[in-house]
């Protein structure tokens, strides 16, 4: 965001920007940051429960799972023009 701002360009003004994660901090950056928030613990009991299951011998398929990844809008994105 800094090396945005030290070009010239304003946030979200000119650009949007977007993090991962949503740690603490990112509601102290100026402007704050919007972010995807990632289930990092419902992630891995998910892969562990499958990891064991897989070793055991009670699945032997592959399996796609998809957990759902909320976006925290905060002030460095602005409205979308299309």
């Amino acid at each position: 965001m800094r090396t945005v701002q030290r070009a010239g360009l304003r946030v979200p003004q000119d650009i949007t920007i977007v993090g991962v994660d949503d740690q603490p901090f990112c509601t102290y950056l100026n402007p704050a940051l919007t972010t995807v928030q990632i289930p990092v613990i419902e992630a891995g009991k998910r892969a562990t429960e499958m990891l064991l299951a897989r070793i055991s011998g009670k699945r032997t398929t592959t399996e796609q799972v998809t957990l759902a990844c909320p976006l925290i809008v905060r002030e460095s994105s602005g409205q979308a023009f299309c």
